[in-house]
């Protein structure tokens, strides 16, 4: 049944748990757990999400991860949890809270976190990028214990500024898998990543503005999917990436494009394995 059950969405386990009083407890006995709030809305939102329609998916997923991950009544620790949310102030605080005490007890063992935004890409501009990464900056700084836990990090519409660049190769120590989704740095220019104790392996961004990407060192980095720049040279740049075995490159071409050598790029990666190139 747990088998089952672990392949079901979260609001069929619910339901599932109300036919029968054998079946009660199996939602707390699930070592796998994925909490999305797209599950909570009431109907399919193809354009941005109204501010009623995320206020009652919200309420509905803290009201579920309270009770999934509630100490008292669950026994069984959750090997993986899968979270994706709004940064909404009171639901991500008491959402954050529950997460805090369920970390601390030793149930929740990984976090695989997703900070949606309620605006499609085309629909955001700079304040809403600030705003979201003032956001996660603030949910950082309270829940540092969550923080830690988290294993896979998905941020959306977000201004990468030096403090979000502290979380999420310092305060992130257990970080394997990072996606960035129509992110910037807010200047365009080379974005820097050097981080010797990260743990990082798997890294894929989609529509992500920087001048250039250089990969300063990652020892443990293995793959990268990067899927459309906008800048008119080579998008990114390798140094210490010992590890990396497999790149892709997807982007159409924009009207100032350059070109560059990709022998030029490949220069740091001693030890590919895999190219894709589209």
């Amino acid at each position: 049944m747990l088998d089952i059950l672990a392949r079901l969405n979260i609001s069929t386990v619910a339901k599932t748990s109300a036919l029968s009083t054998r079946w009660r407890h199996l939602p707390w006995q699930l070592t796998k757990l994925d909490l999305d709030v797209a599950e909570f809305l009431h109907a399919p939102v193809f354009n941005s999400i109204t501010t009623v329609h995320m206020d009652q998916a919200m309420s509905a997923l803290t009201k579920a991860a309270t009770s999934l991950l509630s100490v008292p009544q669950r026994d069984t620790s959750i090997r993986n949890l899968g979270l994706k949310l709004y940064m909404m102030d009171s639901y991500s605080s008491n959402i954050g809270s529950v997460l805090s005490q369920a970390i601390e007890a030793g149930i929740v063992k990984e976090l695989d976190l997703a900070v949606l935004h309620e605006k499609r890409q085309i629909d955001c501009n700079d304040d809403d990028m600030l705003h979201q990464a003032r956001a996660v900056k603030v949910f950082a700084g309270v829940f540092p214990r969550v923080i830690h836990c988290i294993t896979r990090l998905s941020l959306y519409n977000v201004r990468l500024d030096g403090d979000i660049h502290h979380i999420i190769f310092d305060c992130c120590t257990q970080l394997d898998y990072l996606s960035l989704e129509h992110c910037d740095d807010g200047s365009r220019a080379v974005w820097k990543i050097n981080a010797p104790n990260s743990k990082l392996r798997h890294l894929e961004l989609a529509v992500c503005f920087f001048g250039r990407l250089d990969l300063v060192c990652l020892p443990k980095f293995e793959y990268i999917y990067w899927e459309i720049w906008f800048t008119p040279y080579a998008p990114l740049s390798f140094r210490s990436v010992p590890s990396l075995r497999e790149l892709r490159l997807s982007c159409p071409a924009q009207s100032d494009f350059q070109g560059f050598k990709l022998s030029k790029v490949l220069q740091g990666v001693p030890n590919l394995h895999t190219l894709t190139i589209d």
